[in-house]
């Protein structure tokens, strides 16, 4: 099966991503989810590993060293299992 769908490039990875989070909120935060079959630790799993990728992304945005970069880089495997 083809993974095309999951942007290669790391600005469009978060903008997928952040998508991707938001809409899985918008379905199962409310007091009548309209997915409520989603368990709660999946939904947890989803928004901490946003958070990782984000706040390592977000650190490449200034000047920054290799150390940053190694980060972001070690981030974007674990995020992307989600979608695996």
């Amino acid at each position: 099966m083809s993974r095309d769908y999951i942007p290669r490039n790391d600005e469009a990875f978060d903008t997928f991503f952040k998508i991707i989070t938001q809409y899985v909120g918008s379905r199962t935060s409310t007091s009548n989810p309209s997915w409520p079959n989603i368990p709660q630790p999946a939904i947890s799993n989803l928004f901490t590993a946003y958070t990782s990728w984000y706040n390592a992304f977000g650190n490449t945005f200034k000047p920054h060293s290799e150390v940053e970069t190694r980060e972001k880089n070690r981030v974007l495997p674990k995020s992307l299992w989600l979608f695996g």
